[in-house]
């Protein structure tokens, strides 16, 4: 399990105990301050032998970038240059070092089977660098954050929806009783509202109709 953007480890904390120690679980965070406090967790919890935090942001090119966030929110931290890191007032900016998801776990040859991605609009540009991992992983689970400030980045979500789409992956809707609703793509791209999709591959047993 890849959590992306593990902010306080909530999901690296949950998915541990299941994959159990012969299991992986990785969590990326870039904000030093939050990765520090994911490895703490991993550590007192006695995950450490199958959980491993990498303190970088993903993208679809290796660098430096600029992770702009709000002391009092530190979790809602956006790389520049998207258009509304500008915007608090008490934002401060932090140099960070971008990889590509594919580089960061090419020692980690087997299929994944669930990525868990927030990361504040950059999420098209996060995909763009982890086309090994999909080619690798033909049954991979997503759970992806979508919202339209993904079209102020390089990887807007019409190009998203294009790859994952020709991928054979659907999107479903996470309704309030946790079931999920099948959604279409036309569909998302036309969702204005910062919205939780999980995205299942072609014949994956946890589609409905």
């Amino acid at each position: 399990m890849v959590d992306v953007g593990a902010n306080l480890g909530w999901y690296t904390l949950v998915a541990a105990p299941i994959v159990g120690a012969t299991g992986r679980v990785f969590a990326v965070e870039p904000n030093p301050g939050l990765a520090r406090l994911v490895q703490e967790s991993v550590h007192t919890n006695g995950f450490v032998g199958w959980t491993q935090v990498y303190q970088v942001a993903v993208s679809d090119a290796p660098g430096v970038v600029d992770l702009v966030y709000d002391p009092d929110m530190p979790g809602g931290g956006v790389i520049r240059p998207a258009s509304y890191a500008l915007t608090h007032v008490r934002s401060t900016a932090t140099r960070v070092a971008a990889v590509r998801l594919d580089a960061l776990l090419a020692g980690h040859a087997g299929p994944l089977d669930v990525l868990k991605m927030d990361i504040e609009g950059w999420e098209g540009v996060a995909l763009r660098g982890m086309t090994g991992i999909l080619d690798r992983s033909p049954r991979l689970r997503m759970l992806v954050e979508w919202g339209t400030a993904q079209d102020q980045t390089p990887a807007p979500r019409a190009e998203t929806a294009l790859e994952l789409g020709r991928r054979g992956y659907t999107p479903f809707r996470i309704a309030p009783d946790g079931s999920i609703a099948r959604e279409t793509w036309d569909g998302a791209l036309a969702e204005q509202a910062l919205t939780n999709f999980v995205l299942l591959p072609e014949g994956d047993p946890l589609a409905v109709p």
